[in-house]
């Protein structure tokens, strides 16, 4: 669930998120946006890397 937004994500949109862990702390990502209830990855070509 997302908190405290001051706009609306649109379906398609990349949204920046910082998720917070209480023992591995900060990590950066980088979320595309679907509809609700979606169940399958995005078409286009996202890369992964760690």
């Amino acid at each position: 669930m997302f908190m405290g937004l001051k706009q609306a994500i649109i379906k398609g949109e990349e949204v920046p998120v910082t998720l917070q862990f209480e023992q591995a702390g900060e990590i950066d990502v980088l979320l595309r946006a679907a509809k609700i209830g979606s169940l399958k990855a995005p078409a286009e070509d996202v890369t992964h890397a760690h």
